[in-house]
């Protein structure tokens, strides 16, 4: 504990605090080494930046409130092609150049704001070959259907851009971790989207959209991810319900672990997601995710935005 305190600078305001915050503390390793114990993947977990906060606080401050309440998402148009059965074995379209750097959301649970962000950026350079860092401030303030760091739902941002008529750079609209007054420069967009549809909820459809038509985006449970540190986790279901969402993250890519050594990942195929928490987190910024078991929930509600 006075380690994980000296790595990520932490200080309480007295002595009971500190000992309130080391018994969380040791409850959290407790809880990774179970998951450690129990994760079917290469994962490994353990001390990360989270682990004196309390499920409550992490679900409050970086997860989503607003997916913990029953919700039923809106009637999406639902994508008409059919899925090709040839598609790349491996997909990472950050070497392509589609994806921004990693952000931080900060203690904000606007993880909405910054995954819709990043699909709209993703998806802007698809059809235009342009990256553009957006501001997911612009959302915070500007959207009046979701709560900024109290929560929201991608498909109401979605329309909100749409009704706003684009997004504008991240420079010009600064992210401040707070909702203030809406100040859009109408004049100053630099990305826009036509509109956003559902795709189904099977994984090789979704790894076949990701590898022809860029990253999608995703909502999981993410209550794990609070001392996860690397590698790729397969959950079992009772430690990551697929009925718990509560986290909004972009897929932007999979793939395939290939080891020579038995029981070290061999052929475990992968979501290669980008997470809002800073490049300090995870994997630079990144996690990976089994495919194929809908884990975390990660096939239940895949949509994307267009750009025409």
């Amino acid at each position: 504990f006075t380690e994980f305190m000296k790595t990520y600078n932490k200080t309480y305001e007295n002595h009971e605090e500190q000992e309130r915050r080391f018994k969380i503390f040791v409850e959290n390793m407790a809880q990774a080494k179970k998951l450690q114990e129990e994760d079917m993947g290469t994962a490994e977990f353990g001390v990360t930046e989270f682990s004196d906060l309390t499920d409550e606080e992490f679900e409050n401050f970086y997860l989503n409130p607003m997916l913990l309440r029953n919700f039923t998402p809106p009637p999406l148009q639902p994508v008409a092609e059919t899925p090709s059965f040839t598609f790349e074995k491996h997909c990472d379209w950050r070497n392509r150049g589609a994806v921004t750097v990693v952000k931080n959301q900060g203690k904000c649970g606007s993880c909405w704001a910054f995954g819709v962000t990043s699909n709209v950026e993703s998806q802007w350079f698809m059809r235009t070959g342009r990256l553009e860092t957006l501001a997911e401030q612009e959302l915070l303030d500007c959207d009046v259907r979701d709560k900024a760091c109290k929560g929201g739902y991608p498909w109401t941002a979605f329309r909100e851009i749409i009704r706003l008529g684009g997004m504008v750079r991240s420079h010009m609209y600064p992210y401040v971790a707070a909702r203030r007054q809406c100040r859009y420069p109408r004049d100053r967009i630099a990305a826009w989207i036509h509109s956003f549809i559902s795709i189904p909820g099977n994984e090789f459809f979704m790894a076949a959209r990701v590898a022809r038509h860029g990253p999608i985006l995703a909502m999981i449970n993410a209550k794990s991810m609070k001392v996860y540190k690397r590698g790729i986790s397969r959950p079992r279901f009772h430690s990551c319900s697929p009925y718990h969402l509560n986290h909004v993250v972009p897929l932007i890519g999979y793939g395939t672990s290939w080891s020579s050594s038995p029981g070290q990942g061999s052929g475990i195929p992968y979501w290669i997601i980008k997470n809002s928490w800073g490049a300090d987190w995870g994997e630079k910024g990144y996690f990976r995710l089994h495919r194929g078991s809908s884990a975390c929930g990660i096939a239940r509600y895949p949509m994307t935005a267009l750009v025409f």
